[in-house]
């Protein structure tokens, strides 16, 4: 099982970079030569291979004896620790997820683009500051004009900014998915006061006077069939996926602690591919290019999540547990020895708060991208906590399809691991690895109650 993973490892390494090689090649239109073509196509996919096996190799050796059992509680629990544990293993229901980004709509593109090995190329429109092709993770079927023309019985919006204009082309898809559940719950209610909050992470935060035209497009969109006075729009412009994890780890809070049946929309978008990001990108050495290749690929993506208070919800369908957050002492972009302890530690304190053995987990979900500290640290995972996944087929590395594009990609991610976990009937682990130091996880089960806690 470990040689077949390894040689799993070394044709992913290998199918990206030479996906991105070639492709730079072709789009310089360089003639490489011998030496070339056999430092880049063969001796890089083995050192980059073979440096994260001696890398895990060192780190296995340098572990320590796990700690001594802690002696099991007393059976009477005092009501502070009874509130606490609840409170750790709360989950929320996942009613609908919806998801586009560069790799097609939906997550069975998604995983159909990872199995196929697709990655981004050349983008026709961009250029470096050396006048080289940008790889990047475009939407081919979004087009600004028809989100201005959308929106023109509310404003004219042609002076928005080019990527708040391809971030709602690319929003307007996914709340068309999100739609029909949402009026399926809304005509369940029956009369019932449901509430509704609806959170939007752009990827970064619109000017104060876009703000009312957005309200009156969702009024007039997917919030038609709900009066003004039963939502809440929340807008948190970020460009961190953290922020998103936060915001799920917050909604358990909110949702199961309503009095009354409440609904979250969570909606995140991202397109980082004008040309100021590209030059800022550069500027900050965080660009992929042929000089630079642990540089990040520019994406754009939205993804949306309907969730409910199981309180209210009931015990059906994909649960989603709170996040397990912290942050890495060393950043994952820094050089030297990049240890995985710290996502396997997140993943391990939510398996055990589940009751769920490493044994049932049926797939693991990442934001990582094709840089070679992302996914060693998630390969890594599996080769040490899950050696029952097999990475060509349980494993999905989503910014590696879709691009570098926070904040959809949390969202992305949890998106992608609750259709797993429908599909699969299993549990599912979302584990976000992009940022260079934030770490979140999650755990998807299908249609399984919190477990007790008394």
């Amino acid at each position: 099982m470990r040689i077949a993973r390894v040689l799993a490892l070394l044709v992913i390494t290998t199918v990206v970079v030479w996906a991105l090689v070639l492709g730079w090649w072709q789009a310089g239109g360089h003639t490489p030569s011998a030496s070339e073509s056999l430092l880049y196509l063969v001796a890089l996919p083995l050192a980059l291979v073979g440096g994260f096996m001696l890398l895990n190799g060192f780190i296995s050796g340098l572990k320590q004896p796990p700690a001594p059992a802690v002696a099991a509680p007393a059976a009477t629990t005092a009501p502070e620790a009874r509130t606490a544990a609840a409170e750790r293993r709360s989950q929320l229901a996942v009613i609908a997820g919806s998801v586009l980004c560069a790799a097609g709509a939906q997550p069975d593109a998604i995983l159909a683009a990872m199995a196929d090995g697709r990655t981004p190329g050349p983008d026709e429109h961009l250029r470096d500051a050396d006048g080289f092709p940008v790889f990047a993770a475009r939407v081919p079927t979004i087009a600004t004009e028809a989100i201005v023309e959308a929106m023109a019985s509310h404003a004219d919006v042609s002076h928005w900014p080019p990527s708040l204009l391809r971030q709602l082309a690319l929003l307007e898809p996914v709340l068309d998915a999100l739609h029909t559940p949402l009026a399926e719950r809304l005509e369940a209610a029956d009369g019932a006061h449901l509430a509704l909050r609806l959170h939007w992470l752009p990827d970064r935060m619109p000017a104060p006077e876009i703000d009312a035209t957005l309200r009156d497009w969702l009024r007039h969109g997917i919030l038609a069939d709900l009066a003004p006075d039963r939502w809440q729009l929340h807008v948190h412009g970020t460009g961190d996926d953290a922020v998103a994890w936060r915001l799920i780890d917050d909604l358990h809070g909110t949702l199961n602690g309503a009095a009354a049946p409440t609904l979250a929309v969570v909606l995140a978008t991202a397109s980082h591919l004008s040309e100021a990001d590209i030059a800022r990108w550069q500027q900050e050495g965080l660009l992929f290019t042929a000089a630079h290749q642990q540089g990040r690929i520019p994406g754009e993506a939205a993804a949306g999540l309907i969730l409910a208070g199981t309180t209210h919800a009931g015990t059906k369908g994909v649960h989603l547990s709170r996040i397990n957050q912290d942050v890495r002492d060393k950043s994952a972009d820094a050089g030297g020895r990049i240890s995985g302890a710290l996502s396997a530690r997140l993943c391990d304190e939510l398996l055990t708060l589940a009751d769920c053995e490493a044994a049932r987990v049926a797939a693991l979900v990442t934001d990582a991208d094709h840089r070679a500290s992302r996914q060693a640290e998630a390969i890594g995972l599996i080769d040490e906590r899950f050696e029952a996944l097999e990475p060509a087929e349980h494993y999905i590395a989503l910014s590696s399809v879709a691009g570098s594009a926070a904040p959809a990609t949390a969202l992305a991610a949890l998106v992608c691991a609750a259709h797993m976990a429908e599909t699969t009937d299993g549990p599912v682990l979302a584990l976000s690895v992009q940022h260079p130091t934030q770490r979140a996880a999650a755990l998807l089960q299908p249609g399984a109650p919190a477990p007790s806690t008394s």
